[in-house]
């Protein structure tokens, strides 16, 4: 299949996906762009000819994977925006929010808070205390402060066991953040 005919179905494939003429156009230069570092096309433009049976489906795949990309991208969250107050770092929205979205938001974080500082305080052990000292920061939505090896290798834990500690104090945050929203939401 000619290099047009290939440009000109991702093209319409994007289009027809409610792409507009310009993000069509951009997505589509991506795609070409991306199989010419790949090296299925030559320096010309033409299809490297080991790769001659490049395959329609293979490109309009790259682009629905480019359109994909750019509306995650579009709504994604901000990361690790700093809290004005506390100097935490928090998730915030790409839009701007509401005042009353923002209040909700706001309460919610602190409930969060609220409920990590309760569980920090009910563990009794020092050596599960220290790993969950080390662990908080991976239980605030959004924050990552540290590799998750290197976190293992400084809790003289398995990476597995690491995970599994973190999941398992993850749920039980959930399920006490839940059971303090239906709570506050009931009165």
């Amino acid at each position: 299949m000619p290099l047009t005919a290939l440009w000109n179905q991702a093209y319409t494939f994007l289009r027809h996906r409610g792409a507009s003429h310009h993000d069509a156009q951009d997505w589509t230069q991506d795609v070409f762009t991306s199989l010419a570092s790949k090296g299925l096309l030559t320096e010309d433009g033409r299809i490297a000819v080991e790769n001659s049976s490049l395959h329609p489906s293979y490109v309009l795949t790259m682009a629905r994977t480019q359109m994909i990309d750019h509306h995650r991208a579009a709504n994604a969250l901000k990361r690790k925006r700093p809290n004005s107050k506390t100097g935490d770092e928090r998730l915030d929205s790409a839009e701007a929010l509401s005042p009353a979205e923002h209040l909700v938001r706001n309460e919610a974080q602190q409930s969060w808070d609220r409920q990590l500082d309760r569980l920090g305080n009910e563990i009794k052990q020092p050596e599960k205390k220290a790993l969950f000292l080390h662990v908080r920061p991976w239980l605030i939505p959004g924050e990552r402060s540290e590799n998750l090896t290197k976190l293992a290798r400084e809790s003289k834990l398995s990476v597995t066991m690491t995970k599994v500690q973190i999941h398992r104090w993850r749920k039980c945050l959930i399920d006490r953040f839940r059971k303090a929203y239906d709570y506050q939401t009931a009165a």
